[in-house]
């Protein structure tokens, strides 16, 4: 087996409506190539890329600045067209804890281009010492994220629809994924934009991110 290396990222990839409280409508883990069944798919800039302990700042043109805790993957190899999911295990290097902060006002300003939301500079904490993949290839682990120990999110990653060889191998059928492309597998329940009221962070506020086994995030919002 070819030996993965460390590359620098220049494509970050971010899933969406991902979980079946999240989609707006019925869907099953039944995966075919349905439209009405696929996920949504955006991106960030790699300047919002930033570590597990560093801050996040909110800029004075931000005002719905919201959480998304996630697993993220990290491509060792390229890909394009690959044949099924277990090819597309062979493409993915390692994976670990994610933040997808996303400004809910820029998201969907100008018709939904939600890179415009995503993209802020230190948007996107991940750890960057990433974990090797379980060779069972493990989705029973708990994934959570407080804001100020208040627990807002608390789900396991196998509530994913798609699971992430799938996606992988999805995008891989319209795209060339380079070796150190980061995908963001989408979040679960329990953002701030869903509460009753909207919450949203403000400067002050700490972030917490888990995924069991895989690491810790913690910022700060400033």
């Amino acid at each position: 087996m070819e030996t993965m290396q460390n590359h620098e990222t220049t494509n970050v990839y971010c899933i969406g409506h991902n979980h079946i409280s999240l989609t707006g409508s019925i869907q099953t883990k039944v995966l075919n190539e349905d439209e009405d069944h696929l996920p949504l798919l955006a991106s960030k800039s790699t300047t919002a890329l930033t570590g597990p302990n560093s801050p996040i700042k909110i800029n004075q043109q931000n005002s719905q600045v919201d959480w998304e805790a996630e697993l993220v993957l990290k491509l060792g190899k390229s890909a394009f067209n690959l044949v099924d999911t277990l090819a597309a295990r062979e493409v993915i290097q390692s994976w670990g804890v994610g933040n997808d902060i996303s400004d809910r006002w820029w998201q969907g300003n100008g018709g939904g281009q939600w890179i415009k939301g995503k993209s802020f500079p230190g948007f996107a904490p991940h750890n960057i010492d990433f974990k090797s993949l379980s060779p069972d290839f493990n989705l029973d682990r708990q994934i959570k994220c407080w804001v100020n120990d208040e627990l807002m999110q608390d789900s396991s990653l196998n509530e994913y629809i798609f699971p992430p060889d799938w996606l992988v191998w999805h995008l891989s059928q319209s795209m060339m994924l380079k070796p150190g492309d980061l995908i963001f597998c989408g979040t679960f329940p329990g953002c701030g934009f869903h509460q009753k009221p909207e919450r949203f962070l403000k400067p002050g506020d700490s972030l917490r991110t888990s995924i069991e086994g895989l690491g810790e995030l913690n910022n700060q919002i400033v």
